[in-house]
């Protein structure tokens, strides 16, 4: 669904990824992980179109989008998160995941200010799809509150239904983890799973909440220095000496 091939990106003379290459298959949970400054977000960075790798290719669904712009890709079926929380603070819980949707359609100038009959129907439309999506994700009860007023661990769960409710073939989530306490995060990994089941999409998942990657992923990637240094399933690839040095510590599996 997703290959990256010898992908390779600078800024000035810091290279961030360095000949990186791994695949995301259709249907599949797959965890990228690594320290900090490994290059996962850079590397997600590329797959979305918001930095251009200097060597390698990218391809989504067969065609290579190495080259494309961002709205380009998503509207090929790609959508993601962000580390931060990126709700608007002025709209609503379901207005932000509307945000989501495809643009509406252009009616001209009046039609959009008083308000016509096929600018009605769209946002009604976009509305019953942000709620159904917000009632998947267990988060209806906060669809008519502002989004600045929800924990950062609920904003995490809205910004995942404002990626899926356009029905994305891959989605990219990038520390979704972060301000869960554990039962939510056992929540959330059975949701990514359902995710994969019910709608059918690849996904990417950029995490160090190790209990989410093991309860979630077939398979994971791990990154170092810009470099895929390991990729398998989870057991077998946090057992990798390159991975314990580099990541995980010699004291993983004592505390584990």
């Amino acid at each position: 669904m997703l290959d990256i091939r010898n992908v390779s990106l600078s800024f000035g003379a810091l290279k961030v990824l360095n000949n990186a290459s791994f695949s995301l298959g259709k249907g599949e949970v797959l965890g990228l992980i690594g320290p900090n400054g490994a290059g996962k977000t850079s590397m997600m960075n590329v797959i979305t179109g918001i930095h251009r790798p200097q060597t390698g290719e990218i391809r989504l669904g067969g065609i290579d989008i190495t080259t494309s712009k961002p709205h380009e890709i998503a509207e090929r079926g790609l959508r993601r998160t962000f580390q931060t929380s990126l709700l608007c603070s002025g709209m609503s819980v379901v207005e932000n995941v509307m945000l989501g949707l495809e643009p509406q359609p252009a009616y001209g100038f009046w039609g959009a200010l008083v308000g016509s009959p096929k600018v009605r129907q769209w946002e009604e439309e976009a509305r019953q799809k942000s709620m159904e999506m917000l009632d998947w994700m267990g988060m209806a009860a906060f669809a008519d509150r502002p989004g600045s007023s929800l924990s950062f661990g609920q904003q995490r769960l809205v910004e995942i239904a404002r990626a899926l409710v356009s029905r994305p073939s891959v989605l990219l989530l990038d520390e979704p983890a972060v301000g869960l306490t554990a039962p939510r995060v056992d929540e959330l990994a059975e949701k990514i799973v359902s995710i994969r089941t019910e709608f059918g999409t690849s996904i990417l998942l950029i995490e160090h909440v190790m209990q989410l990657v093991f309860a979630a992923c077939s398979r994971v990637v791990v990154m170092n220095a810009g470099e895929v240094i390991a990729d398998g399933d989870p057991k077998t690839v946090t057992a990798d000496p390159r991975v314990v040095e580099s990541y995980l510590g010699r004291g993983y599996y004592a505390e584990s």
